[in-house]
C-alpha cells in the first residue's frame, strides 16, 4: 500500500501557491530483482481512493476540478552497487 498526500496549507511559510491538497491510497504491485552487483525493480501503483480537498486556488477559478490524478503510475528502478 502507498499513500501520498498533499496538506492544504504549508506548516511553515504562506500557502497561496498552487496545489492539488489531499489524499490518495494506492495499491502497489511491484517485482524486484537482484543479484551481487545490481538490483532492477518494477512497480505499477493504482489508485483505489482518493480524498482531495479545496485549495484556496480552487476558490478563484471555477473551472479547477480534481482532474489530473494519476490512476496507476509506473516505477522503474536501478541501483548498482560499486
Amino acid at each position: 500500500m502507498r499513500i501520498d498526500g498533499i496538506p492544504v496549507n504549508d506548516l511553515i511559510g504562506e500557502s497561496g501557491g498552487f496545489r492539488r491538497p489531499g489524499t490518495i491510497v494506492y495499491r502497489e504491485p511491484g517485482i524486484i530483482w537482484s543479484n551481487i552487483m545490481n538490483t532492477v525493480n518494477f512497480s505499477v501503483p493504482v489508485a483505489l481512493h482518493r480524498n482531495v480537498k479545496t485549495s484556496n486556488y480552487d476558490a478563484e477559478l471555477d473551472w479547477v476540478t480534481s482532474g489530473g490524478l494519476a490512476d496507476y503510475l509506473i516505477f522503474i528502478g536501478y541501483t548498482r552497487r560499486f
